[in-house]
């Protein structure tokens, strides 16, 4: 077997301090898995170790010959690597076993500034030097070390002032003569300052709009009650989110809690707005955004209806931290902690819109009444640049732009009282009514 190529799927988690006992790997152990990276050679290892020169990665050079041994010399049991030296081999001919970088079968340093070393078990005949060579991501280094020839012995090749290394060389030979066409072993290659790099997944802030179609995980508190339903008229056809405003002053629903790299605010896109209807007019409706992590980092803010029914509702979050993230969010309608007689009953969310993403318009609507004597009043709302048509039949038409979407009241005089017929047409909503003018 000429290849062996281990694949690492994740640098495995360790502690950071190792005691002496796990850092020096006896001459008699056939396995460790003593630091965050330890080749170990055995099945399972995923320290990501190459041997050999056939495949997609070249690890031997100048003359020498790597394999995976499952039969080791001086009584260890296990596998471990057998280095041969040919007999024409180069005296820097040697193995590079490891190699970490993302290029490579995984990513990660291997030396630290804490521990600046590799322990590695050693088996050969001959004595002289052995040397371990780091480089990769920081200054090539070769670390000799002398080993006694008495077979299995632990080498500690250390350079303190080495950190971030990411590549692993054995010279067996090493201008050592005598070793030519011979073999030497090793096993247990223990790297205790190996670190993975951090994965900095970057916070995004996705344009969204919660209409509550498919499925949803609301979490009531405090005693409110929520459901899906039918979007009451008024409003876009579809599904709402339905809650029962009771309980506690503080009761309401966490809508949906995104995940951790999403942010529901970011600069320039500060303000949430949503199409809700209330139980009555003055209803005012608290909306916190929170990060899921950390419940100490939330803003919140309240918005008030103008009048009973479908209101388009604007939540003003520009005191948020742009550093933060903020990917829960939860409603309180009827909030009463500050106001008692804040309204409570049925109130319904749709079209919540975040980080650009657009409600929907509410369509325009009329209400005819008769305010006083010989007036017929007209109140519409969400009809902001629309034109408006009166028609106080056999009396006269009026015609005008709505100058904004807040609801308005328009009084228009008749000369006398009585049964009025009156229509009112904005775009292609149209309303009439026969009014009792006083």
């Amino acid at each position: 077997m000429n290849l062996v190529l281990k694949k690492l799927a994740a640098l495995t988690s360790a502690t950071a301090l190792l005691s002496a006992g796990l850092v020096g790997i006896t001459a008699s152990a056939a396995s460790a898995a003593s630091a965050p990276l330890t080749v170990t050679f055995e099945d399972g290892d995923t320290s990501g170790y190459v041997l050999g020169n056939t495949g997609e990665y070249i690890a031997d050079f100048e003359g020498n010959e790597s394999v995976l041994e499952t039969s080791l010399p001086g009584g260890r049991a296990g596998n471990g690597a057998k280095l041969h030296i040919k007999a024409d081999a180069m005296p820097w001919s040697g193995t590079t076993f490891l190699k970490t970088s993302a290029a490579a079968v995984q990513d990660g340093t291997l030396f630290s500034g804490v521990f600046p070393y590799a322990n590695i078990d050693v088996y050969s005949t001959v004595a002289g030097d052995m040397m371990l060579k780091m480089e990769g991501g920081c200054a090539a280094t070769e670390i000799k070390v002398a080993h006694g020839g008495t077979g299995w012995e632990t080498l500690h090749f250390e350079n303190g002032s080495l950190t971030g290394c990411t590549m692993a060389s054995f010279f067996p030979l090493f201008f050592v003569d005598g070793r030519q066409g011979l073999d030497v072993y090793i096993d247990n290659a223990s790297f205790p300052g190996a670190e993975t790099p951090d994965v900095v997944v970057p916070v995004t802030a996705p344009s969204t709009l919660l209409d509550f179609e498919g499925n949803n995980a609301f979490i009531d508190f405090g005693g409110a009650v929520s459901s899906t339903t039918a979007t009451p008229a008024g409003a876009s056809a579809g599904n709402a989110a339905k809650i029962v405003a009771g309980g506690e002053c503080w009761a309401g629903v966490t809508l949906v809690t995104a995940s951790a790299t999403n942010t529901m605010l970011s600069d320039g896109h500060t303000s949430v707005t949503a199409n809700v209807y209330v139980p009555a007019a003055g209803a005012s409706v608290r909306m916190k955004l929170e990060n899921s992590d950390d419940g100490g980092v939330f803003v919140e803010k309240d918005a008030t209806a103008a009048m009973a029914g479908w209101n388009r509702l604007t939540w003003d979050f520009s005191n948020f931290n742009s550093a933060n993230v903020y990917n829960k969010v939860s409603v309180f309608p009827g909030f009463s902690c500050v106001d008692a007689a804040n309204a409570k009953g049925d109130y319904y969310f749709d079209d919540i819109a975040f980080n650009g993403a657009v409600t929907p318009k509410l369509p325009a609507w009329a209400k005819i009444t008769s305010s006083s004597k010989r007036v017929v009043a007209v109140t519409v709302g969400n009809a902001r640049g629309q034109q408006m048509t009166v028609t106080i039949h056999g009396v006269r038409t009026f015609k005008m732009v709505i100058p904004s979407s807040a609801t308005r009241t328009f009084k228009f005089n008749v000369g006398h009282s009585g049964v009025q017929k009156v229509t009112v047409t904005i775009g292609s909503m149209k309303v009439s009514k026969k009014q009792d003018v006083k």
